[in-house]
């Protein structure tokens, strides 16, 4: 075995058999997925730490202020637990034309090897 490998267990695998927080785009492009048990075990249960975490992948505009909406389009509470569901990345008084940064915090695939960092705000 080769001393430079370094190997560690996965968060996606760890977390696989979570329910899902899936945010999406209006456009239903898909910008993160948390596995809920991560969101329990990491100390930042909130809708806050979703919607931090959304804007760290994405380019906000700081004209258009953006929201996480449920399916009935009206806004998370911030202080909230999330539940499990898709719910929407909504930016005021724009057709939410964003760019994202890929797999940098919560990949969409759920079978990424990439690792689901926890932080606080």
């Amino acid at each position: 075995m080769n001393d430079n490998n370094v190997s560690y267990t996965m968060a996606s695998s760890k977390w696989r058999r979570s329910g899902f927080v899936e945010v999406v785009s209006i456009h239903g492009t898909p910008i993160a997925s948390f596995p809920l048990s991560f969101l329990v075990s990491c100390g930042d249960n909130t809708w806050q730490y979703i919607h931090y975490a959304v804007n760290l992948v994405i380019e906000v505009d700081p004209h258009h202020a953006g929201d996480i909406v449920n399916a009935e389009d009206l806004p998370v509470n911030p202080q909230d637990a999330p539940i499990a569901g898709e719910f929407r990345y909504v930016e005021q008084g724009t057709s939410t034309k964003f760019l994202a940064a890929g797999e940098f915090l919560m990949p969409w695939n759920r079978q990424s090897q990439r690792h689901y960092p926890c932080a606080r705000t």
